[in-house]
C-alpha cells in the first residue's frame, strides 16, 4: 500500500503548531508567509523527491 504524504501548510503559525502537525503524521509543515519562488524547492525537499 502507498502511503500518501501530507505536507502541512498554514497562515496563522501558532506556538506548537509545527510539533502537532508532525505528531498527527504530516512530514513537513510550512507558515505563511511563503517565498512562491522557493516554494517547490522547499516542498520537495520534505516529499523527499523530484516532483511534487
Amino acid at each position: 500500500m502507498q502511503q500518501i504524504k501530507v505536507v502541512a501548510l498554514t497562515a496563522q503559525a501558532l506556538v506548537g503548531d509545527k510539533q502537532r502537525f508532525i505528531d498527527a503524521g504530516c512530514v513537513g509543515y510550512i507558515s505563511k508567509p511563503i517565498d512562491v519562488f522557493q516554494f517547490m524547492d522547499v516542498l520537495n525537499s520534505f516529499l523527499g523527491s523530484g516532483k511534487a
